[in-house]
């Protein structure tokens, strides 16, 4: 091949196109110039750059995705949802800290796609997102993370929920003690519920907020001075929430549980 794959991939908005749309399965050329939003004299020159290069197969008036074609296809795809999540909201994405997300998440961040970007309003600045507290209250199964104190925490999170919801906690150690010394009596009826769970990890876990149930997934991190703006991200997508929980667990691998306050 003459071409370099990375341009004849990334380079023209139509010849990607025309390759997701054959990913979906083999099209008569009448059905692609309806399915896709370009002239034919424009559609035509990228169809035949696609054969050249032995992408794209042709069979009278039917196209396919050749061997080849399928592979950097399949490979294509996660990357464009991944450019796609970042340019959404590139400034965001710029000023995070995700270095403790280890790298095998980190290149599955385009399954948060698609999300909402929550920022809060001069007025609520100080209190939890709506959308969390909201979808937190009606979820039965809960896994939240969190690093940083919030006056909220306990009586959300320690106090409420109905009795049967399966709630598991991880805290870093200097929450855990601020939790014993300021809110030990919730603490220890967190503790004697028998679907309640709490974790605690080392102090270098730096990821603001990290929570995923059956119904949504928020997310919040750290800005890179280490200061965290409230600004957090929201999906309801399965994917977006088994990243959460892929994301929860790794760190909860390391952490040691704790099953009540008698050392």
């Amino acid at each position: 091949m003459e071409k370099e794959l990375s341009d004849l991939l990334f380079l023209s908005e139509k010849r990607k196109e025309l390759l997701l749309l054959l990913n979906e399965g083999e099209r008569e050329i009448d059905e692609i110039k309806k399915l896709l939003p370009f002239k034919s004299t424009a559609l035509l020159p990228q169809l035949k750059k696609l054969k050249d290069e032995d992408l794209v197969l042709q069979e009278e008036k039917s196209y396919r995705l050749s061997a080849i074609g399928k592979i950097l296809v399949e490979k294509m795809n996660p990357l464009l949802d991944l450019l796609d999540v970042i340019e959404a909201d590139e400034e965001f994405w710029q000023e995070r800290n995700l270095e403790a997300v280890p790298l095998a998440l980190l290149s599955r961040l385009n399954e948060i796609k698609p999300y909402t970007l929550l920022e809060p309003d001069s007025n609520s600045i100080f209190d939890l997102p709506e959308a969390f507290t909201q979808n937190l209250a009606n979820s039965k199964q809960i896994l939240c993370m969190f690093t940083y104190f919030h006056p909220q925490f306990p009586s959300i999170l320690l106090e409420s929920g109905v009795a049967d919801s399966e709630i598991s906690l991880l805290i870093t150690e200097t929450l855990f003690e601020r939790f014993i010394n300021d809110f030990e009596k919730e603490l220890k009826h967190y503790l004697a519920l028998e679907k309640r769970k709490l974790f605690v990890c080392e102090d270098k876990v730096q990821i603001a907020l990290l929570t995923s149930t059956e119904r949504f997934m928020l997310a919040g991190f750290f800005g890179k001075n280490n200061a965290f703006d409230q600004k957090n991200i929201l999906s309801f997508e399965p994917s977006a929430l088994c990243w959460a929980k892929d994301l929860i667990l790794h760190f909860k691998k390391e952490a040691r549980e704790i099953t009540s306050l008698n050392f």
